[in-house]
């Protein structure tokens, strides 16, 4: 979790740029006025951003979670 002065809307546009960038695919992405969620994968990794405006601090809240994808090391086999 972290913090920043900066407006929700420039904090996202700076993760829209950078995370393909890295190699990051945005899977799903969701909206609600100033926040933003996204679904994000990499390789065997999967991830979930998140972007809120921080109306007590007057800055933006960024939340980053990042595991294994489930099914990444074993394949779904069909019966």
């Amino acid at each position: 979790m972290m913090a920043s002065g900066d407006t929700s809307t420039k904090v996202t546009s700076f993760y829209e740029s950078e995370l393909p960038k890295s190699g990051w695919t945005v899977d799903k992405t969701m909206g609600l006025g100033p926040s933003s969620t996204w679904q994000v994968s990499k390789g065997k990794l999967a991830g979930t951003v998140i972007i809120g405006a921080n109306e007590r601090d007057k800055g933006t809240s960024i939340v980053i979670t990042v595991q294994p994808k489930e099914n990444a090391q074993t394949p779904i086999e069909e019966e």
